[in-house]
This record gives structure tokens, sequence and C-alpha cells, in this order.
């Protein structure tokens, strides 16, 4: 995958409004990554350089990128991405063009028409698609940003401080984006920045979206911790698995009476969502009475392909 995203890199047309460069943090990987990139390189005019990082996870793998770069806008992408041969130059031209300080544009998932039209909304959206036709007015664009196609002034980056490091589940991307929007920079999203996501065959099995899911719950609760003390934290869990039993609930068993399997999926999504969530506050507020931090770790972002492609 890293090959087929580096390859796609390569082919960026600037219409000779910047130059830029390509910077690959390999954080710690214990297979070919250094010979994949060194070949990339050594092919493509294009500059690509290689940096090892220390294994601590994707956050301080994004802040050592951050600190390595020497360009005034900095574009984040994902391994398992290809990206349209204009991403980033419609990046560029939208931010010069409407002053946004972070740009993000569209991402769509690899997969046949058969196997999209098998996926609920709800489960694309776990997979990681990004579609701007959803956006029901700019107040929701910040929902919709990501660092699988963003693009970000560096000097933004550097005034927030990076991204969290103790952040060891998904969305730490969206408590960095979170802190951006409270702190008043301007975004924006054009749906003419396209990347395509790569979907292994395990992500569309039922197990790795509710894991998936659980593991978007735990990040949540991980933000909601850092805005609220932990007797509102309490209480906002409380509302809000509340508003997952009162709704997702009786919704997956409607599916499930009506044998609608992809409706009954991406509501069993939102449920284990609601369950990870409860888990991460009840292990923060009564960490005694719920010691869950082994069960936590088998959810860190960065195990996922460890454990699903052994079993």
């Amino acid at each position: 995958m890293l090959s087929q995203a580096l390859e796609s890199l390569t082919r960026q047309e600037t219409a000779e409004q910047f130059a830029f460069e390509v910077l690959v943090i390999d954080d710690a990987s214990t297979d070919n990554t250094y010979s994949v990139v060194k070949r990339a390189a050594a092919l493509h005019k294009v500059a690509i350089r290689y940096i090892l990082a220390d294994g601590r996870g994707v956050a301080a793998a994004r802040n050592r990128g951050i600190v390595e770069s020497s360009g005034e806008w900095l574009g984040f992408f994902d391994d398992d991405q290809i990206a349209e041969p204009t991403w980033l130059k419609e990046l560029f031209l939208f931010a010069k063009t409407s002053g946004a300080q972070i740009v993000g544009g569209a991402r769509f998932l690899l997969l046949s028409k058969e196997e999209l039209s098998a996926i609920s909304p709800i489960c694309r959206r776990v997979l990681g698609e990004i579609n701007p036709k959803y956006l029901c007015g700019k107040s929701q664009q910040w929902v919709y940003l990501g660092t699988g196609n963003v693009l970000i002034r560096k000097d933004v980056i550097v005034t927030l401080g990076g991204f969290e490091v103790s952040h060891e589940f998904r969305g730490e991307d969206t408590e960095f984006l979170e802190r951006a929007r409270l702190a008043g920079f301007a975004a924006g999203i054009t749906p003419k920045a396209v990347v395509h996501h790569e979907v292994p065959a395990y992500r569309l099995e039922e197990r790795y979206m509710l894991w998936a899911s659980l593991n978007d719950g735990i990040g949540f609760a991980f933000r909601d911790s850092r805005r609220w003390s932990i007797s509102g934290l309490f209480l906002v869990s409380i509302a809000r698995a509340g508003q997952a039993i009162l709704i997702n609930g009786p919704l997956y068993v409607y599916a499930r009476l009506f044998g609608n399997k992809r409706e009954m999926v991406g509501r069993k999504c939102l449920l284990y969502r609601a369950a990870g969530y409860m888990l991460k506050v009840l292990s923060l507020c009564m960490p005694r009475l719920f010691p869950v931090k082994r069960f936590l770790s088998m959810l860190q972002f960065r195990r996922e392909r460890d454990i699903f492609k052994k079993q």
C-alpha cells in the first residue's frame, strides 16, 4: 500500500504554484518500509525523505514530521490511500482563494459498487469515508476534516502545540482539529481534493467495524475528558449513553426483526461506540473499580493491523 501511496504522490500536479516534498514517517515498523521508500526515492524526481520515529504512536509520528518539514503548508496523508493527481493542488488553491488555514477534501472507499451497497452510511464513516455531499452547512465542516486528507498552515500547528501524544486511540486528529476550531482558526472543505482509501478484506468484517467503533468511543471520551471535570464527564457520559440506548437500541432491534443486516451492523457500531465511551469514562472516574488498562491496550490504534492479520 505504501508503494502505491508514494506513486500517487509523485504524480501531483502543481500548476507551477508551489513546490513540495514527501516525508515518510516510519514509526518503528518491523517490515520493509525503508526499502520501499528508498526505491521510490530513486525512481522519482519528487523529493522523498525517510524519517525513522521511535514507535510512540501516530500522534508522536505526526509531530516528528512537523518538526522535520520545511514547508509553509503541511499536507497530511495516510499510507493506505491513493491521491488523485490534482489532490494537493486543489487543497492549496482552495486555501489561497478562501483564506482558510485548514483545508480538507473528499475521501472515497476503494470498493466495488456491490461492496459499497452492502455497507450502511454509518459503517462507511467507520471505514474512513469523507463525502462532502453530506455537509449540511459550514458548521458541520469540522466533522469532515481528518489527517487522511488535509492541508494545514504550519504556524497553526506550532501555535497549537502539535498533536496530543497521550492520545493512543482513533481520533487524535479530531482532538487536534477541535482545538483548532476552539482557537478560532478558519477551515474549509473542497470536494475537488480527492483521495481513495484502501479497504483490506478484514475491515469489511463485522468484528473489525465493532472494534473500530469501540476505539472511536474511547477516543471520543478521551477528548471530552480534556474539556470536563470528572463529575461533569460522568454526567455527560450518562446523557450520551441514554441517547445511544434510546435511539440506536430500538433501531437495531427493528433492523434485526426485519432482517436488515446492513442497517443492523450500522446501529450495532453506534452502540459499541457508546459502550467504548462509557468504558473509558468509568476507567477515568473509578479506576479501582474498572481497571481495564489491559483491555484498552487491545484497542490502541497502532495495534490494528497486527491484531487482525493474525486472526
